[in-house]
C-alpha cells in the first residue's frame, strides 16, 4: 500500500499505457522504482469524487497466467 501511494506521488506517467481520454474516469499509467528495487506500473482511475487503484504491474517479472479459457483463447480466430 506504501509503494502505491509512494507511485502516485513521485512516479512518471507513462502516456503510451494511459487511458486519458476515458470520459468516465481517465487512467494514469504511473511507473517508478520501488524502495526495494522493484519497477511496477500502477494504474490508477481518476474519477470525479475518488482515484480508484484498477491494477498493480511488476515489469520486471514475466508471470505465467493459467486462467480458466486462455487454452481456447484463440481458437475461433481467422
Amino acid at each position: 500500500e506504501q509503494e502505491v501511494e509512494e507511485t502516485m506521488q513521485e512516479g512518471k506517467i507513462n502516456y503510451k499505457k494511459s487511458d486519458i481520454r476515458n470520459s468516465r474516469c481517465p487512467r494514469y499509467a504511473i511507473e517508478e522504482i520501488t524502495k526495494d528495487d522493484q519497477h511496477i506500473r500502477v494504474v490508477f482511475a481518476q474519477c470525479n469524487d475518488y482515484t480508484e487503484v484498477v491494477t498493480v504491474i511488476d515489469l520486471d517479472t514475466e508471470w505465467t497466467c493459467h486462467c480458466p479459457g486462455d487454452d481456447n483463447k484463440y481458437k475461433n480466430r481467422n
